[in-house]
């Protein structure tokens, strides 16, 4: 009897999740990205307000946006060929929704590193953003414009100075002033803080000061994506 308990409120779950088996076929049918089967899918026992947070990057209407005149665009620009030696893996932000800290953390670094022609080639530290910035909300969501200004006034120390502890979301750990390693607290400052209006502003400003952070709406056809490019097929964000 607590087996047929059991399976039954799995199949409720599974039907009324967003990632569910009627919305995988739809999928199969009209997506022109490969599709996660639902048994396999990483965030299927994740609840939709879990996956609203995961998207926590918020969009700031004040900002003002750059864009340039008498620009030459490059017909092609891969900063992972020009730099190899700064690419440094993909980082999971668990179930804290600081998208928005990891963006601007990898392209601070990533900036850092084309600057120095490769020879700062650490990790920063996304959680540095997520206890400290408290223009932000944390696990819940922020501003990339906001964690620019922060790095501004604050810098950012290394991965191994303040390691990410918010893999399970919730309340992030207390801010800190001193490395966990014992190493000096040494934070990499930016003099970047723009924001662009045009795709082409950004072309043009990647080949002289590297990577830019960019966020997108999220639907929910989004979380079953597995491979290729993606393109929206539905009409419902989340």
């Amino acid at each position: 009897m607590k087996q047929v308990i059991l399976i039954t409120l799995l199949a409720l779950t599974l039907s009324n999740s967003i990632i569910n088996r009627k919305f995988v076929s739809h999928l199969k049918k009209i997506a022109p990205f490969q599709v996660y089967e639902v048994e396999e899918n990483p965030f299927k026992d994740y609840t939709l307000e879990e996956l609203r947070n995961l998207a926590g990057t918020k969009d700031d209407p004040s900002v003002v946006r750059k864009t340039f005149k008498n620009i030459v665009i490059n017909d092609e620009y891969d900063f992972r060929k020009e730099y190899p030696q700064c690419i440094l893996g993909i980082r999971d932000q668990g179930h804290c929704g600081g998208c928005y800290a990891f963006g601007t953390a990898t392209c601070h670094q990533y900036r850092w590193c084309m600057k120095t022609n490769g020879e700062m080639d650490k990790v920063l530290s996304p959680q540095h953003i997520v206890s400290c910035d408290m223009e932000e909300l944390g696990c819940r969501g922020g501003f990339s414009n906001k964690a620019f200004e922060f790095i501004y006034h604050d810098g950012l120390v290394t991965e191994e100075c303040f390691p990410y502890s918010s893999t399970e979301g919730g309340i992030p750990e207390f801010c800190i002033t001193e490395c966990k390693n014992g190493e000096k607290w040494a934070p990499y400052y930016s003099d970047w803080t723009d924001s662009f209006e045009y795709a082409k502003d950004i072309m043009d400003d990647m080949p002289i000061n590297g990577p830019i952070e960019t966020h997108f709406d999220v639907y929910d056809d989004f979380y079953d994506y597995k491979g290729g490019i993606y393109q929206v097929t539905s009409e419902d964000p989340l």
